[in-house]
């Protein structure tokens, strides 16, 4: 467990209406990897603290945007390199089909989560799905950049003209996000849900 995280890195996207005892649910979506992930770290670091069991989740859409078979191929294969890694640390690690803003509200609901914590992605389509999944759920609901270095709607909160305004505030921020990845561990509460 991490004594501290670097809280810039996160968005609360959905404030806490009910308290579950339920398992912390990371829905991976961009980040398909479980070294160097901040999203993931932070999720197991908030089971960890509270002594929850730690899930993670992959939503695979029958039609993302132009995605052809030998791109949904590679995707896949990523996926069980995830799942096996993730059985290594005792994380159990489910592929849902379907809408995610559907889905995932029902495999919160089926497993009575206590938090659900997702990566940072700036599609329109994803944007999307997240302002569905947190107007249906009563639990917290977390954004944490793990795509870039300096987190992007920390490093600046207005629309920038180009990379020459946007350069410099990115160079005088990344020495204070240029950190270690903490390693995920094996998770001790999954032990007896696998």
């Amino acid at each position: 467990m991490i004594d501290s995280f670097d809280t810039r890195r996160i968005k609360v996207l959905k404030e806490e209406q009910i308290r579950n005892n339920g398992p912390v649910i990371y829905w991976m979506s961009r980040e398909q990897r479980v070294n160097d992930n901040w999203a993931l770290i932070f999720a197991q670091n908030k089971a960890l603290k509270d002594k929850k069991q730690f899930i993670v989740v992959f939503c695979l859409v029958e039609k993302f945007l132009d995605a052809t078979i030998r791109q949904y191929d590679f995707l896949l294969r990523g996926l069980i390199e995830v799942e096996k890694k993730l059985t290594e640390k005792l994380i159990p690690f489910y592929i849902l089909t379907g809408n995610p803003s559907e889905k995932i509200i029902e495999f919160i609901q089926k497993n009575r989560a206590s938090l659900l914590i997702t990566d940072f992605d700036p599609l329109k389509i994803k944007k999307e799905w997240k302002k569905k999944i947190s107007e249906n759920i009563l639990i917290p609901f977390i954004e944490v950049d793990s795509h870039n270095i300096v987190p992007c709607f920390f490093v600046s909160q207005k629309k920038e003209y180009g990379a020459y305004t946007l350069r410099p505030k990115i160079l005088k921020l990344l020495p204070q996000f240029l950190t270690n990845f903490p390693e995920v561990i094996r998770h001790p509460f999954n032990k007896d849900s696998l």
